[in-house]
């Protein structure tokens, strides 16, 4: 049992500091101390503690990844990885051609030219 507690926490604090140190390194690993520690559970104890195991690591994920998502981009730490501003300006450029009808030249894309 020391063993699947030790990995379930291993597995929290790498994935903790995948949110500090981006590389997908230590968020594999801890996913994978996570994935053995239900194995583990699984094959070297009953199958109650195997599921609650299981049950425990997906409350885990999901729980902390709303809170992830809640809490991360407002943080001092998420403010320097999130980016605020706004490169051009949203609006049309021709406020005089608002409302009027035209011919398409090509494909109105991003590109396209419309007479």
């Amino acid at each position: 049992m020391a063993v699947v507690i030790t990995l379930l926490v291993c597995g929290i604090i790498l994935l903790t500091l995948e949110a500090i140190l981006p590389g997908l390194i230590l968020g594999v690993i801890g996913i994978g101390c996570w994935v053995a520690a239900v194995f583990i559970s699984y094959t070297q104890m009953d199958q109650m503690t195997g599921h609650l195991t299981l049950l425990g690591v997906l409350f885990l994920s999901t729980g902390g990844f709303l809170l992830w998502l809640k809490f991360f981009p407002t943080s001092p730490m998420g403010k320097v990885f999130v980016s605020t501003s706004s490169v051009g300006e949203l609006g049309p450029t021709n406020q005089e051609l608002l409302g009027m009808t035209g011919l398409t030249i090509s494909r109105l894309a991003p590109s396209g030219f419309a007479r």
